[in-house]
């Protein structure tokens, strides 16, 4: 099938060989200008969200940005507060085209795989081929053809200098390639929805899922799927290709994905990686010890042996305890 594209690119996207199928293009800042006349859609998505509160106006902004685009799905998802869930918030649909959006359901951001580290550097990412994504994002791939999505785009949308949700489009009727002058557009885009939907709202609701304690994750095990609360997550430690989970009631569980991929999606307010195969619950060290050989380890809650931090990363775990 021929991948239809946009406009000749200005910038290249970043060379990412671990990425088929996909664009990983710069952060938002380094994309060029664009072309003249694309502000036409952005000055039509502000007048329209100006017209009243965010939820009357979200709809209709998204269909004026769908068929700017052509394309058949706008949408936007939003995360929560330490951004290891998030939910789908709006979406539009073209005439025909089914939708698949769940409003208020909370979804863990493992289900996202790279692109949510992607996403929390600010890249945006368009996958012009769904067919050919990494195995890293399978989980996201299967998902995208349960929906009939050939080709998507996701833009991060940030405000007040943090990362809060993703603005996307989806293409079911051809594949389809994203160019750099499109990409800085729907940035432009995004921003504005981000602004509407977050520059009167505190991110950290109760409305959402608030507390580590109440947040879940889920492990690809031997033993199945099997799930825990992230504020019972003491340790994570590398075990090859795995990463195995010393949770707070004494259970081990050894997930199927690297601890690099896990570094990613574990919220950075709760856990810290203070070796190069260890990735440690900040609240649950008892006590951060230097041996005679001039070895540093930190004591865990629950945990006799102890785990091992390098020197490089003893100041900043340091801090991070407040000492």
């Amino acid at each position: 099938m021929v991948i239809a594209s946009g406009t000749d690119n200005t910038i290249n996207p970043l060379h990412e060989t671990d990425y088929p199928g996909m664009d990983v293009w710069p952060a938002l800042g380094d994309l060029p200008a664009g072309t003249a006349g694309s502000g036409d859609c952005v000055l039509a998505v502000a007048k329209e969200l100006l017209r009243g509160p965010i939820e009357q106006t979200a709809l209709r902004a998204l269909e004026l940005i769908g068929r700017r685009f052509d394309a058949d799905r706008a949408w936007t998802v939003r995360y929560n507060a330490n951004l290891s869930a998030f939910r789908d918030t709006d979406e539009w649909c073209r005439g025909g085209v089914t939708t698949h959006n769940v409003d208020n359901l909370d979804i863990p951001s493992t289900a996202l795989g790279e692109m949510h580290r992607l996403m929390r550097g600010g890249h945006p990412v368009v996958v012009h081929d769904v067919d050919a994504m990494p195995k890293s994002m399978r989980s996201l791939q299967t998902k995208l053809q349960l929906q009939d999505t050939k080709s998507t785009v996701g833009i991060p949308m940030h405000f007040d200098g943090r990362l809060r949700g993703i603005m996307g489009l989806d293409m079911t009727r051809t594949r389809y390639r994203w160019s750099a002058d499109e990409v800085q557009e729907l940035s432009r885009l995004s921003d504005l929805l981000a602004c509407a939907n977050f520059g009167a709202r505190i991110i950290a609701d109760a409305g959402t899922v608030a507390t580590a304690q109440e947040e879940f994750l889920y492990f690809q095990s031997l033993r199945g799927i099997v799930g825990a609360h992230i504020g019972d997550i003491v340790a994570c430690e590398a075990e090859r290709d795995s990463t195995r989970f010393f949770l707070a009631n004494g259970d081990q569980v050894l997930d199927a994905r690297n601890l690099k991929w896990w570094e990613n999606i574990l919220p950075e307010s709760h856990f810290m990686r203070v070796h190069r195969s260890v990735v440690l619950q900040i609240h649950a060290v008892q006590k951060l010890q230097r041996r005679p050989t001039g070895q540093w380890v930190a004591h865990m809650d629950g945990y006799d042996t102890p785990f091992s931090v390098s020197r490089t990363k003893v100041v900043v775990l340091r801090n991070r305890l407040g000492c």
